[in-house]
């Protein structure tokens, strides 16, 4: 007896059709894991997003504007906190940002470089805000929050991402400035 093919569906849209159920658990600002549940009775093929976003349930219900957005198999979280996936564009409009956190959902970037290139982009810090930051510690100690070497990467990672965001939008417009809509035909 043969197995049948499984289907293969994109995440968001099989959530959506109540298909999957799926849950993050975050361990750490390192890693989560991503837990799904086929509801159907058959083989399923679930497509990930190349990054989404980690939404903590608590701050939904008490109305809170706080989010974490994260990566693919990542994302700043705290252990024992229920979060729910959502659609990175759920969390933010900028391409720049989007692009950054789908380079580091397919493992191509360092995660404290990224994190320092990430609050650039989104919350519009300077790298000399970034390089200032100190962690203090309850003994009265502090030290930097991000290496010198952290700042240049995530320098580097930000233009990156700036450029790949600016090269999507141009290949999305005609020589006019209008948006392309490129249609297939099945035949």
């Amino acid at each position: 007896m043969s197995t049948p093919a499984a289907e293969s569906v994109d995440m968001f849209d099989a959530m959506k059709a109540h298909d999957i159920d799926v849950k993050l658990i975050p361990k750490d600002e390192r890693e989560s894991r991503v837990i799904i549940k086929n509801n159907t009775g058959k083989p399923l093929s679930v497509r990930l997003p190349d990054a989404f976003a980690g939404v903590p349930v608590l701050a939904q219900q008490l109305g809170a504007g706080v989010r974490g957005a994260g990566a693919r198999g990542g994302g700043a979280a705290a252990a024992g906190i229920p979060y729910e996936i959502k659609p990175i564009e759920s969390v933010t409009t900028k391409p720049e940002v989007r692009e950054l956190l789908s380079a580091f959902g397919k493992g191509r970037l360092n995660q404290r470089a990224t994190q320092a290139a990430a609050w650039h982009l989104a919350n519009g810090l300077t790298w000399q805000q970034l390089a200032s930051k100190r962690i203090q510690h309850l003994d009265g100690s502090s030290e930097i929050w991000f290496s010198p070497q952290e700042i240049q990467a995530a320098i580097q990672i930000s233009e990156n991402a700036v450029s790949q965001a600016e090269q999507k939008s141009k290949n999305s417009l005609g020589p006019d400035g209008s948006l392309n809509q490129s249609v297939s035909k099945t035949e």
